[in-house]
Order: C-alpha cells, then sequence, then structure tokens
C-alpha cells in the first residue's frame, strides 16, 4: 500500500520553485506549519516560508514530517496530483505518461513505486 506521500530528492526541484516564498511545513497528517511550529493557513502568505528556512526545519521535525509549495493563482503554477495506488491499472498508468509528456513539466515520483505522482507546470 502506498502512504500518500512522495518521497523527493530536494536537489532535483527546479530552481524557479525553490525560489518561491510559498513553502509551509507538512505534519506527518500533511497539515500545514510555519516555521515557527504555528498552523500556517494556505490562504494567508505571511504563513509561508522561504525554501530553505522550510528545509532546515523540517529537519528537526524528523521523520513523518516534510514540505510543502502553496500554490496560489499570481504564481502561475497547477498541480496534478497522479495518485497512483498499488491495484493502479497499466492503462491508467499508460494514461499519465501521456499527461506528463504533453507538459513542460517538473515531475516527482514516489519512492518506492517510481510511478510518477505529481505533476506541476507554469502557465
Amino acid at each position: 500500500m502506498t502512504t500518500g506521500q512522495v518521497f523527493i530528492d530536494i536537489h532535483q526541484l527546479p530552481d524557479e520553485l525553490k525560489s518561491l516564498p510559498h513553502w509551509c511545513i507538512a505534519a506527518p497528517d500533511k497539515s500545514p506549519y510555519t516555521v515557527s511550529g504555528h498552523r500556517a493557513n494556505v490562504t494567508a502568505p505571511h504563513t509561508w516560508a522561504d525554501f530553505d528556512s522550510v528545509v532546515e526545519v523540517a529537519a528537526k521535525w524528523g521523520e513523518g514530517s516534510g514540505m510543502g509549495l502553496v500554490l496560489e493563482a499570481s504564481a502561475g503554477y497547477v498541480c496534478i496530483d497522479l495518485d497512483v495506488k498499488d491495484d493502479t491499472a497499466p492503462e491508467t498508468l499508460a494514461r499519465f505518461n501521456k499527461i506528463i509528456q504533453s507538459f513542460d513539466s517538473y515531475t516527482a515520483q514516489h519512492q518506492r513505486t517510481r510511478v510518477p505522482h505529481l505533476v506541476a507546470w507554469r502557465c
């Protein structure tokens, strides 16, 4: 069974995404938090942080925590969550690959299954 979390090498994230001050800590339940440990609000930019600060704090929070990128319309990015499960049909995986190939995108893959999970591109 997949956990729903996507584990990526942060060094492979595009600099364009890293430069956005739209990052939050992701608690083990995926709730967004500020770098000071308070609940973040995805509609309140003052609760977001820069990439490097979030990387540092997320590492201190330890296993189960992570990072999240808040997308807002003015940033010009969208995401497609290609939710792959253990029983995802081969036809569905092929369709997902066509979606990925259709866009000039950054794609994160699930660490264990190595199948695409998330696509982000600038619109």
